[in-house]
C-alpha cells in the first residue's frame, strides 16, 4: 500500500503497471499505473504525485531516470520531466512511436518500440534531447480567441442576443399621429318685394390635433417571441464555432510536429525544403483564420529580442 497524506487525493492502486528503483539514489523509488505516477524518496515510507502535464498518453510503460531526468515511455514516444516546470517534454532525437522500454548503455539510449529498436547517442551526458524552445510563439488558446474575435463567434455575443431581446420588452411601441379637419358652410338667401338678390356666404371652421400613444409587451421579459429565432442561430453559430476552432487546432499542431522535425534533422533526416515550405504554408493559413494574428505576434517577439 501507499501512504495517503493530508489533502491530497487516494494514492491506492488498483491496477500497478511497474516499480522503477534508481540505482543511483537507492532510497528513491517510482511506481506507475494507468494514470499516476508516485515517487519516493525514502525508500516508500512516504509518496508524493508527479505531474502529468505535458503527457498527450497516459499509457506509460517504463521509467528510466538519466543524468537526474526522469524518462518515460509511452505510446506516444517517450518524454522526458522537467522537475522546474514540473511538465513533461518529448525526446525527439527518439522516433514518435509506442516505446515498451528504454535503457541506458554507457552513451547510447536504447528505446524498443514495435517497429525495432533506435538508439540515441548522447551529444551531452548532462542533457537529453528535449523539444525546441516555443516560449517566442502564441500558445494555442491565443489563436482560439483570436480566431473567434476575427469571426465574431465569442459565446459572449449569443448571450448579448437574449439580454437584448429581453430588454426590448421595457421599450414601448409609440404611435404619433396628426389630423386636421376643415368644415365648410354655404348658405343662400333670398328675394324681397323690391329686389331678388341670391349671396353665398362661405364659411370656414378648420380644426386640427396632435395623438402619441405608447404600449408595452410586458409579458416578452419572460418569454420574447426573438428567442426562436435566436436559438436558431445560436446552433449555427456554435457549429461555425466548432469548426473553426478545430480548423486552428488542426493547423496549429502540424505546423507545430513539422517545426519539431526540421529543429532536428539528426532525427529526421529525410527533412527537405518541401517541408519548410509547408510550414510557411501552414502559417498563412492560420493567419487567414486569424485575422494575421500569428504573424504579427511572431513579428512583435523577435522586436522585443532585438531590443
Amino acid at each position: 500500500n501507499v501512504s495517503r497524506r493530508s489533502g491530497e487525493e487516494d494514492d491506492y492502486f488498483p491496477l500497478l503497471r511497474g516499480l522503477y528503483a534508481d540505482t543511483d539514489q537507492p532510497n528513491t523509488v517510482y511506481i506507475y499505473s494507468e494514470n499516476k505516477i508516485r515517487a519516493s524518496h525514502d525508500a516508500g515510507s512516504h509518496w508524493e504525485a508527479l505531474p502529468l502535464s505535458g503527457l498527450p498518453s497516459k499509457h506509460i510503460f517504463s521509467l528510466l531516470q538519466s543524468d537526474g531526468s526522469l524518462l518515460a515511455t509511452t505510446d506516444r514516444g517517450v518524454y522526458q520531466l522537467n522537475p522546474s516546470q514540473r511538465y513533461w517534454t518529448a525526446l525527439t532525437s527518439l522516433p514518435v512511436l509506442p516505446t515498451h522500454g528504454l535503457t541506458l548503455h554507457e552513451n547510447l539510449l536504447v528505446g524498443a518500440t514495435e517497429k525495432g529498436l533506435y538508439l540515441q547517442t548522447q551529444k551531452s551526458p548532462q542533457k537529453l534531447a528535449t523539444l525546441p524552445d516555443f516560449t517566442h510563439e502564441p500558445s494555442i488558446q491565443s489563436l482560439h480567441t483570436a480566431a473567434m474575435q476575427y469571426a465574431e463567434l465569442h459565446p459572449e455575443k449569443i448571450q448579448r442576443w437574449r439580454k437584448q431581446a429581453r430588454l426590448k420588452a421595457l421599450l414601448p411601441s409609440v404611435s404619433l399621429g396628426y389630423d386636421r379637419t376643415q368644415n365648410t358652410y354655404v348658405t343662400s338667401r333670398g328675394s324681397s318685394a323690391d329686389e331678388t338678390t341670391d349671396r353665398l356666404i362661405f364659411a370656414d371652421d378648420p380644426s386640427s390635433g396632435w395623438d402619441v400613444s405608447l404600449s408595452w409587451q410586458l409579458d416578452e421579459l419572460i418569454w420574447s417571441s426573438d428567442q426562436t429565432s435566436i436559438d436558431n442561430r445560436s446552433r449555427l453559430t456554435v457549429q461555425l464555432r466548432e469548426s473553426i476552432l478545430n480548423e486552428v487546432t488542426r493547423l496549429y499542431f502540424e505546423r507545430r510536429r513539422l517545426q519539431i522535425r526540421l529543429a532536428s534533422p539528426e532525427a529526421y533526416p529525410e527533412m527537405n525544403w518541401e517541408d519548410k515550405l509547408r510550414l510557411h504554408e501552414l502559417t498563412a493559413q492560420i493567419d487567414a483564420l486569424t485575422n494575421n494574428f500569428l504573424s504579427h505576434y511572431l513579428a512583435r517577439t523577435e522586436r522585443k529580442q532585438d531590443v
